[in-house]
Parts: structure tokens; sequence; C-alpha cells
């Protein structure tokens, strides 16, 4: 999972704007992590994490949409493993297309629109388009949960665990990236102020900046995602 997500690409981003600290925290991860989770999520992550292999923490964590493997302990053969690599590996990059298109296709976004009107609309649609991100990637997350849970024990663990920090996660992570509208809007403010214009303040905001900071969060929000397929895309090589 995010080990660090003060690394990533968006708190860099961010900070290259003086909007936001990129500093390490001096907290360790399990410290931080401690912090996001609560007993029962803490709980479910120790089953999963302490479950043997081959039983049935798959199923607990995450439903019956993966239990198959995990009770069984079947491993499908190399075409199968092959086959769901590559279906998971294209879905995954015509959803990641189609959400960077909404992002560099929106009008919202236009430089002859976006910065003659006032912050709020221009934040709605920004807005908008973190909820179209987090809609479709969580559909998408559960997608590939659920091809690894049909491949191995180790696959259908991990999807398993991943289960778990989306539950535990995201509404700390929703809150985290809400905040970054507004974090845009002071620096618009700012700018606005230091250079004296009389012009509306969401001007100081040009549009290769806005998509970068979007497409920064996409790649955030895809991470668990890419990880996942990874390990199935590993598996599908081994068994060749």
């Amino acid at each position: 999972m995010r080990t660090s997500f003060n690394s990533s690409g968006l708190i860099r981003f961010l900070a290259d704007l003086n909007i936001a600290e990129s500093g390490e925290s001096r907290q360790t991860f399990a410290e931080r992590l401690s912090q996001w989770m609560g007993w029962t999520d803490a709980i479910s992550l120790s089953t999963v994490l302490g479950a043997a292999p081959g039983g049935n923490a798959s199923g607990n964590a995450s439903g019956n949409s993966q239990k198959t493997a995990a009770n069984t302990g079947n491993t499908v053969g190399a075409s199968g493993a092959c086959a769901a690599a590559n279906a998971t590996t294209e879905t995954f990059h015509r959803v990641r297309a189609d959400l960077q298109r909404s992002i560099t296709g929106d009008a919202a976004f236009s430089a002859k629109t976006a910065f003659e009107r006032e912050a709020t609309p221009w934040r709605q649609a920004y807005q908008a388009r973190q909820r179209a991100m987090e809609t479709r990637i969580g559909a998408l997350r559960a997608e590939v949960r659920a091809a690894l849970a049909g491949q191995s024990q180790e696959l259908a663990r991990l999807a398993a665990l991943d289960a778990v920090m989306e539950r535990a996660l995201a509404p700390r992570e929703r809150q985290l990236l809400s905040t970054v509208p507004g974090l845009l809007e002071r620096h618009a403010q700012r700018l606005h102020k230091e250079a004296g214009s009389a012009a509306n303040p969401a001007a100081a905001l040009d549009r290769p900046q806005l998509q970068a900071v979007l497409l920064a969060e996409l790649d955030i929000r895809l991470q668990p995602v890419e990880g996942m397929i990874v390990a199935l895309d590993k598996q599908a090589t081994g068994l060749k």
C-alpha cells in the first residue's frame, strides 16, 4: 500500500507551488497507520496478515468474491493466469486513459473559460473530477481483487489485505484529498494579491497546473490497483 504519502508526486507538486510541505514525518509508518485505522480495522488487518496460507482470511476480509481460491487452495493454470493478467492490465489502462481524458478535456479547465469566472464553479468542477476518479477506481479496484482471488492462495491473501486497507484508509484519504481544491484557491488568492491585479483571483491559476495536480492525484489513487496487477502479472509470468 502507500508507505509514504509525503513522497507522492502530488505532494511534491503542491510543495513546488509553496502550498504544502513535503518533509518526511518523524513518525514511523506503523505509527502513522495506527492513527488512520480504527480498532476493528486493526483486527481485520491482523487477521489477514496472520493467516496461514490456504486459510480463509480472504473470505472474512473481502467477501464472497474472494473465497474460492483461498479455501480450495487451487492454483489456476498458466493460460488462465495469463488471461487474467492480460484482462486486468487492459482494463486498468482503459480506465486510466478515460480518466486522464476527462481531466485534460474538461471545459471547466480551459484557458478561455475557467479563469474568467468566480472560483466556486471552478472548485465544483474540480470536485466533480475527484468524485469521478473515486467511483471509477473503486469499481476497478474491486474487479482486480476478484481477479486475484481466483488465481492462488497468495494472491487471494493480497486481495484480502487490499480490501482491509481500502476500507480502513478510504475515509482519511478522502478527507485529505478534499483539501486540495481549497489549497489551490488560497494559492491563487495569494498570487492575485501579490500581483495587485484587479482581475478575478482564479486567473492566477493556469490550466497546466490544475491538470497536473489532478493527474498526480489520479496516479495516487491508482497505485494500489497497479500494485495488485503487477503481482498478478508476476505470477502469470512464473507459471509460463
